[in-house]
């Protein structure tokens, strides 16, 4: 008996929870979504490693010239990408570009990645943040 009573108040919570959900329109796809700003993170962590990789772009980078085979150039992958998804994601996004940054990346040219003409630069692999 007490099986029935906890099976008949699970189905009722269903139905009626089914119901509410069809009366508040949660499947209008008419409606645009609320957008959230997102708020920028603000960490030492972030700024430090914002900056050093200005540095890099700066002093180091100038030194060996244009070595990098996409553009966006690897350096401003990583700050793009650090400054827009935040420390940890934009950080495993640079990881992930830096690896990929090889001689053996032009063989995946149509599958992965597009061509583009850069001026000064000549053919790059086309891959944005």
């Amino acid at each position: 008996m007490l099986k029935i009573k906890i099976l008949f108040t699970f189905v009722i919570t269903f139905v009626f929870c089914s119901v509410y959900a069809q009366e508040e329109g949660l499947w209008d796809f008419k409606k645009k979504p609320v957008e959230q700003k997102k708020q920028q993170e603000f960490s030492p962590e972030r700024i430090l490693l914002l900056q050093t990789i200005r540095i890099y772009q700066m002093f180091i980078s100038k030194g060996q010239g244009d070595v990098c085979n996409f553009t966006p150039s690897c350096s401003y992958f990583a700050y793009q990408a650090i400054k827009k998804y935040g420390l940890l994601k934009g950080s495993v996004k640079a990881i992930d570009r830096l690896q990929r940054c090889n001689p053996y990346s032009w063989n995946y040219i149509g599958t992965y990645y597009k061509v583009k003409w850069v001026r000064d630069r000549g053919y790059k692999l086309f891959d944005p943040p």
